[in-house]
């Protein structure tokens, strides 16, 4: 500090050039939403995963990036009229260059084979009004494509448009731009579009936007909280000044590096700024209660009191984000990585700029109202009490917790892509994928023999009772849709021929057609491997969870000598990782509090002081799994991110007041006193910054977005908790102490 002041004009000039710098490089800003970057690619149900499927024709289902879903939706249950538009509209669409097909209900190609050959034929003839009535009822009992096809309601259909190579999302945008307009000159009631690309590309835009409006709005709420509880327009704007600049610098370096804000990444501006304020706020107290008229002496004493606190605090809550990079997943590595820093360079401001500014302003003191929102004296049964209930509470709670997700958690949300996703899930065949890995456990059998494909029919419809499949492909699937064909498309003949001549039969038709008919989309190069392939409703991966291992349970009774079945496919390992991910990063916590333990039985040379401090560090975040266990949010990475958050503010306000402790027991003053004191002076700080972090943190209720509104919501909590445990339960730990020695 002191030397800052000294040399401040080469300190300023330092500092305003690399403010000048990164904010230059703000212009590059970026933003980026995959969920593949969320699935830990090391895994071993990601690499089983991607080898599986490479042994497959087209990689299975082939790149759904490249198919684009639209959702055309009538007022009435589907008609002639609405039929015959669908036609004209899918015609349409063709004729734009970077679209290769459109399957609709209409021109699904269906066949039926002869012993004079193949013949063509359509569900729907639409020449013939009059018919149309019966083709519905045919086409209701056509399971696989009416789920497929038509939604719940028989109000809605899916067109699936295929995208020509090198589609990106600007050649999205512009199909659907195209898609848009033509559907304009039709009377649909409404038309969706679904692409992975594109949600990504709407959930992104809509963040960036969204955190925008939002920052603003805690910018707003900080201020207004920052000029009641200080005296000056300079207490107001000298705080600002170094949040701002902290947040220009680690912005303006993931800018810089050429990285893109991603869904987690774009609440770094927040976090950052809320650290660094706390840091502010702990030395502007501090330096507000020295009345000497000599400022350098001022911060003299500033910095003896403060330097082992901020230095303390840096590195703990440094050492909670670094639990991050244990996770091996590149998005939670940058969020660790850059959050770090943000925490680095909120330190050097803090201790480096901020005393230029308050060498250079006039007297800033703290308003007197805050010593109203800390406690007078202290109420130790009562602390004890209300502890004792919270953590029996809250141990219920944490017996209640299970580890459950879901692929798109704001299918409420009114925006675009949410509405998009909403529809599929709730009208049509469901948002989540299920892959189920099948190989025989046997290399004499053949996938194409009679007495496997039968097997392989009782397992798939295991599958379908476990998990409730309407929509899904197999090897099964096809040779029943062969069946029907060779019976005249007759629906009764979707089913795997009674008799295995008529079944070899079956199996020679589809090798002869080639061209419409492959078996190597479902059999493996070695023949030794097959999948089904499903779109489900998403009932979170705590059940799905479950029904994978009844599932286990079946094949192992009535299919273990003939089959192996292995859960995978994209959701499947994103709920994997987002279950390793917890665990990783509760243990990298766990391991953490260790640490920080020891390092304040060290600074503060009391082993029993280390061992006790974690109690009211852990108190919030034990309340948060309680409450995540009490209504059933289930533990995801989100959840266990707040952990690290709150944790590292907790410890920040923890080893502010143990600081104070250890000047004031220095004066020789009675016990009594000194907790007073401590109450009075970081209790004052401690309080202010909690109210301000839970202004910054609080905005993001009013997300749209699931995972902000979460985190807001327990960030909270656990703001509020540590504040308590800081102000009442703390003290009663440090008299205790005291009482021992003596």
């Amino acid at each position: 500090m002191i030397t800052a002041v000294k040399y401040r004009v080469v300190f300023l000039t330092i500092f305003l050039g690399i403010t000048a710098f990164f904010g230059y490089h703000l212009k590059n800003m970026s933003f980026e939403h995959d969920l593949q970057d969320f699935l830990k690619k090391s895994d071993t149900y990601y690499q089983f995963s991607q080898d599986f499927f490479k042994q497959f024709e087209n990689g299975g289902e082939g790149d759904p990036r490249k198919r684009l879903l639209v959702i055309i939706s009538n007022t009435d249950s589907i008609n002639h009229d609405f039929l015959s538009n669908i036609q004209s509209f899918s015609n349409e669409i063709k004729t734009n260059h970077q679209v290769g097909k459109v399957l609709s209900i209409i021109n699904q190609p269906l066949f039926v084979f002869t012993s004079m050959g193949r013949y063509p034929y359509k569900l729907f003839h639409l020449n013939e009004p009059e018919k149309i009535k019966e083709d519905l009822k045919i086409a209701n009992g056509y399971t696989d494509i009416k789920n497929r096809y038509i939604s719940k309601d028989w109000k809605s259909t899916l067109l699936y448009v295929q995208l020509n190579e090198g589609a990106n999302v600007d050649s999205i945008l512009n199909v659907k731009e195209n898609i848009s307009s033509l559907a304009s000159k039709y009377p649909f009631e409404s038309v969706k579009y679904f692409n992975s690309d594109l949600t990504n590309h709407y959930i992104m835009k809509k963040l960036s936007s969204e955190s925008a409006v939002l920052t603003q709005i805690a910018a707003i709420i900080v201020l207004l909280i920052l000029i009641y509880f200080c005296r000056s327009f300079m207490g107001v704007i000298i705080p600002l000044s170094v949040v701002i600049m902290c947040v220009i610098w680690i912005l303006g370096l993931i800018a810089f590096l050429g990285i893109p804000l991603n869904v987690l990444t774009i609440a770094i501006p927040v976090i950052v700024g809320v650290i660094s304020l706390s840091d502010v706020i702990h030395i502007i107290s501090r330096f507000s209660e020295e009345e000497s008229e000599d400022k350098l002496q001022k911060l003299k004493l500033t910095q003896k009191d403060m330097l082992k606190a901020i230095v303390l605090t840096s590195v703990t809550t440094s050492l909670g984000f670094l639990s991050l990079i244990p996770s091996d997943i590149q998005v939670f590595i940058e969020f660790g990585f850059f959050s770090t820093l943000g925490v680095l360079f909120a330190f050097i401001l803090a201790y480096w700029f901020l005393p230029i500014l308050l060498y250079y302003s006039k007297e800033i003191k703290l308003k007197n109202t805050l010593t109203k929102v800390t406690p007078k004296k202290l109420y130790p049964k009562v602390t004890i009490v209300v502890s004792t209930l919270v953590i029996g509470l809250c141990i219920i709670g944490v017996i209640k917790v299970k580890n459950d997700s879901y692929i798109y958690d704001d299918i409420e949300a009114k925006d675009e892509a949410s509405i998009a996703i909403s529809s599929i899930a709730q009208e049509f065949y469901g948002i989540r994928d299920l892959s189920l890995a099948i190989t025989l456990s046997d290399t004499a059998k053949s996938l194409t023999s009679y007495d496997v494909i039968q097997k392989l029919d009782q397992l798939q419809d295991s599958v379908n009772k476990i998990y409730h499949l309407k929509n899904y492909t197999s090897l099964v699937t096809l040779i029943k849709q062969m069946n029907r064909a060779k019976n005249g498309g007759r629906s009764a003949y979707f089913s795997i021929p009674d008799d295995e001549n008529d079944f070899k039969r079956v199996t020679k038709t589809i090798n002869k057609n080639k061209r419409f008919f492959t078996l190597d989309q479902f059999i493996s190069k070695n023949k030794q491997s097959t999948f089904i392939y499903s779109k489900i409703n998403d009932p979170g991966s705590y059940i799905i969870k479950k029904n994978n291992e009844r599932l286990k349970r079946i094949v192992n009774k009535h299919f273990a000598d003939l089959f192996t079945v292995i859960p995978t496919g994209g959701s499947h390992i994103l709920d994997q990782t987002n279950v390793s991910v917890s665990r990783t990063m509760i243990l990298s916590l766990s391991f953490i509090m260790l640490i920080i333990m020891i390092i304040i039985a060290v600074m503060f040379k009391s082993i029993k002081l280390g061992l006790l401090s974690l109690i009211p560090n852990m108190m919030p975040i034990l309340v948060i799994v309680g409450v995540v266990g009490w209504f059933d949010l289930g533990l995801s990475v989100t959840i266990t991110i707040v952990f690290t958050i709150v944790f590292g503010i907790a410890v920040d306000d923890t080893i502010h007041f143990l600081s104070r402790y250890q000047i004031e027991m220095k004066k020789g003053i009675p016990k009594n006193e000194v907790i007073e004191n401590c109450i009075k002076t970081s209790g004052g700080a401690i309080s202010l910054t909690t109210i301000t972090l839970i202004a910054g943190f609080g905005t993001l209720i009013l997300s749209d977005f699931h995972a902000n509104f979460t985190t807001g919501l327990l960030v909270s909590i656990g703001l509020v908790v540590a504040l308590f445990c800081d102000l009442f339960l703390l003290p009663l730990i440090l008299l205790w102490i005291t009482k021992t020695k003596k």
